[in-house]
């Protein structure tokens, strides 16, 4: 009789550590899910960077290369700067944070981040 009153109250034990276990699990998924998101907008804007400096490297037409990349990746903005032979694109991005792990777990981020990234090529014109 002693060993079903203890299986008894085991039942909250249970309970208890299936949401504690699931809150982890969730936590955990929502930061893969934002990494994901941010190395993807970390990948758009190096490659937003790299095609301005090339395409700056063999034109001089750098505002018309501007809209070009503006267009072709739309939150990301475009600086070309020519100088000592080189061509200089900045591209950058404020990343706006999808899910709020970064809230939870305190990690003063913000909302958002901003992506810079830098590219210099030597200007072929």
């Amino acid at each position: 009789m002693l060993f079903f009153k203890r299986v008894k109250n085991r039942k909250g034990q249970a309970l208890v550590e299936l949401a504690l276990s699931v809150l982890i699990m969730l936590g955990i998924m929502l930061g893969i899910a934002e990494f994901g998101w941010l190395f993807k907008s970390y990948i758009v804007v190096t490659n937003a960077s790299r095609e301005a400096a090339r395409r700056a490297a063999v034109d001089t037409d750098y505002g018309g290369i501007q809209t070009d990349i503006a267009a072709k990746y739309p939150p990301v903005t475009v600086v070309i700067t020519p100088g000592g032979g080189n061509v200089t694109a900045v591209a950058s991005q404020d990343y706006e944070m999808i899910t709020p792990v970064g809230d939870l777990l305190e990690l003063g981020l913000g909302d958002s981040i901003n992506i810079v990234i830098t590219t210099v090529m030597k200007s072929e014109t």
